[in-house]
């Protein structure tokens, strides 16, 4: 019969007993990574979830300025608007009746100034007359800063 220390004994139990306890050790901290892992990636999630909750509202928020804005301009160019068509309809317009005509947008929409009638870029009438005489016959074609937007 061998000896339990015998060198013809069967070493593997030794090293089995040292493996199971090494997997013993190992098997937590492996769970233990797996967990920091795992929170650093929803961690991650939900701070993308976050910021694109975020950005959908100021999205949201945009929208309705936007549309406050396009408002407002709608409103602003569409009294002035129909003094144009009335012009391309009618070919020409009288001087009492622009006047009327810019008075009542003026008048409608607050922030509004001044409406100018320039047939060919040129100033030929302008509403309210007071204050603003000295721009009729401004030629806007020879205003470099003018932008061809705001010219009609």
């Amino acid at each position: 019969m061998t000896s339990p220390h015998s060198p013809y004994s069967d070493p593997q139990p030794a090293a089995s007993g040292c493996l199971r306890r090494s997997f013993q050790r190992l098997l937590p901290v492996t769970f233990a990574l797996a967990g920091i892992g795992l929170s650093l990636a929803l961690g991650h999630l939900d701070t993308q979830r976050r910021y694109s909750e975020q950005l959908a509202q100021v999205d949201a928020r945009l929208a309705g300025v936007r549309g406050a804005l396009e408002a407002q301009l709608r409103a602003a160019f569409g009294e002035a608007e129909g003094i144009a068509q009335l012009i391309t309809v009618d070919g020409a317009i009288s001087v009492e009746h622009f006047r009327n005509m810019a008075e009542d947008a003026l008048s409608s929409v607050s922030y509004m100034r001044t409406i100018a009638l320039a047939p060919d870029d040129v100033v030929r009438d302008i509403f309210p007359l007071q204050g603003n005489e000295g721009l009729i016959g401004l030629d806007y074609r020879r205003l470099p800063e003018q932008s061809p937007a705001g010219v009609r």
